[in-house]
């Protein structure tokens, strides 16, 4: 391998990609033992399968305004500080959701979550943007989603098998304590060892201008944005309609798995994470618009076949690839968005986005639980995969790939 082609592959991991790999590393080894069974932690609390949608629903909107506010000051004032204090404020969060006592208080909880996450995301987002070289984004961005969750690979199978021996809340209970005192850690270095990527601004930063500023923010779209606006929007629809619901058809639906049985297939879609370091460089290499339009075809086509799933065997191989494709698509949507702004409004473009995103996402789970409760246990599944298509034929005819990607 020549220098150029390490520096292309490797060059990445170190400075700020580092700390932020490291840290999410230590996060994700605690949160992933707790957030993929929210859905159970709601029901334990005496939530409904519907008051999951709801729930997920105002915790997202709750997101939507710290964002807009987050990404202008993200601009102004740098990301690394807003990136710190905020993952110090999920950290006590995450303590606030372990004392829950009923779902209402797991709400509350929620809330407070998702508006110290709104304020924290385009800085993060732009930090990381930021961070990597034009060359080397997609794999950059594939990275930052996959080798966090490594060393928790086994977290899902060890809380699934607690679940089944001692209980779903004492385990939960315990499984969020530990996942804040992880965040608290994780913001401490945060902040202690990354370096800022823009030079704060000196002008800008009365009420009246920032209110102006974001205002004005859509006129900084250009035509490829829009079009990523609509496909992302479509992507995070389609995944907050279907994935809450993945583990209660898994474990009460036409499959009846263990909860210990639904780690497993947990384990086995995580461990075939590393597969987007591939299809990241693939992307890098011959087209990031073609890699995400296949990775939507595949999403599509294992929403549907999930349905068709009779063993843990053929649960474990669809709903891995469902994950490795939704997975590798959202994080080459962010890599195309990148491309195609410029450095120096990525935030405020970056909180557009999520805006967006978040309102979609408020939209999609209250339309989940509606389905999964009102029409059929599959519906959600059936949208999902008709969302992933349209979006894979919107790229597919009105995107090109990007000739000029910027820095």
């Amino acid at each position: 391998m020549r220098e150029g082609e390490r520096e292309h592959s490797l060059g990445f991991l170190r400075g700020n990609m580092a700390v932020m790999i490291a840290t999410g590393a230590l996060w994700q080894f605690a949160g992933n033992a707790v957030w993929p069974f929210f859905s159970l932690y709601v029901l334990a609390l005496g939530g409904s399968p519907e008051m999951i949608g709801i729930i997920n629903g105002v915790g997202t909107l709750a997101s939507i305004l710290p964002t807009v506010v987050g990404g202008y000051f993200a601009d102004v004032y740098g990301r690394k500080k807003l990136t710190a204090f905020f993952s110090v404020v999920l950290g006590f969060t995450s303590l606030l959701m372990a004392m829950a006592l009923d779902w209402r208080m797991l709400l509350a909880a929620v809330v407070v979550d998702s508006l110290a996450a709104g304020f924290r995301e385009p800085a993060m987002s732009a930090l990381i943007a930021d961070s990597l070289s034009p060359e080397s984004r997609g794999i950059g961005f594939a990275a930052w989603a996959i080798i966090p969750t490594v060393p928790s690979l086994i977290s899902p199978m060890i809380a699934g098998y607690l679940i089944d021996a001692h209980g779903t809340l004492l385990v939960l209970k315990w499984g969020y304590a530990l996942t804040g005192i992880a965040a608290l850690t994780a913001g401490i270095c945060r902040y202690m060892f990354l370096r800022e990527t823009v030079l704060p601004r000196t002008a800008g930063k009365s009420i009246s201008t920032m209110t102006r500023t974001i205002a004005s923010t859509h006129r900084l779209m250009s035509r490829n944005l829009w079009i990523l606006l609509l496909g992302e929007s479509l992507i995070w629809l389609g995944w907050s309609v279907a994935s809450p619901y993945f583990i209660l058809y898994g474990t009460s639906g036409s499959v009846g798995l263990t909860t210990t049985e639904w780690g497993i297939v947990l384990l086995v879609s995580s461990s075939a994470r590393v597969l987007g370091f591939a299809l990241g460089s693939l992307a890098d290499r011959y087209g990031r618009r073609n890699m995400t339009i296949a990775t939507l075809l595949l999403t599509s086509a294992s929403s549907f076949f999930f349905l068709q799933s009779k063993t843990l065997s053929q649960a474990a191989l669809v709903f891995t690839i469902y994950s490795v494709s939704i997975l590798v698509a959202q994080q080459l949507s962010q890599a195309l968005r990148a491309d195609v702004c410029p450095t120096e409004n990525r935030s405020r473009v970056y909180s557009f986005f999520i805006i967006w995103q978040y309102i979609t996402r408020t939209v999609g789970s209250v339309l989940g639980g509606f389905l999964y409760v009102s029409v059929s246990m599959s519906m959600p599944f059936h949208f999902q995969a008709l969302a992933a298509l349209v979006c894979a034929c919107i790229l597919v005819s009105s995107m090109a790939e990007t000739a000029r990607r910027q820095k």
